[in-house]
């Protein structure tokens, strides 16, 4: 916990179910536990993982986690203060809501796109170029 918020980063994505050689290590259990030793309904708390609960995850031909996975996910957080679930996978930056909770699709820095009212949006190149030079000097520290 950090101040009165609790934390809880859960690996791949809030599920048990391992998809070919994607295992979230049992991720949901852990999630379970971790509510009920640390949690109250009334306890803030943030969700991270992977894989979001967007649109994308949800596509045919790549569904990192699928529509039980999800509902279980959602059955297990019912009553209690999801304040926001925060991911990556995705290299674009965008913010949506899935059953009133806000989340974060955090990109990386490296990408210079994002996601503003549905539409794809680009930085300008300056950033992309200043992104890629921390990130070489990140790679050579």
């Amino acid at each position: 916990m950090w101040e009165d918020v609790l934390f809880i980063q859960l690996n791949l994505k809030p599920s048990d179910v391992v998809k070919g050689k994607y295992d979230p290590m049992f991720a949901l259990t852990f999630l379970k536990n971790t509510l009920s030793e640390f949690a109250t309904p009334k306890t803030p708390i943030v969700i991270l993982s992977h894989y979001g609960v967007d649109p994308y995850g949800r596509r045919k031909k790549k569904k990192w986690w699928g529509k039980s996975e999800r509902s279980d996910f959602l059955e297990t957080i019912e009553g209690y203060n999801v304040i926001a679930f925060i991911h990556g996978h995705h290299h674009g930056t965008y913010f949506y809501k899935w059953h009133g909770i806000d989340c974060f699709n955090v990109g990386s820095p490296f990408y210079n796109n994002y996601i503003e009212g549905g539409e794809w949006k680009e930085l300008g190149d300056e950033v992309t170029e200043g992104a890629k030079a921390a990130w070489k000097s990140v790679k050579t520290f």
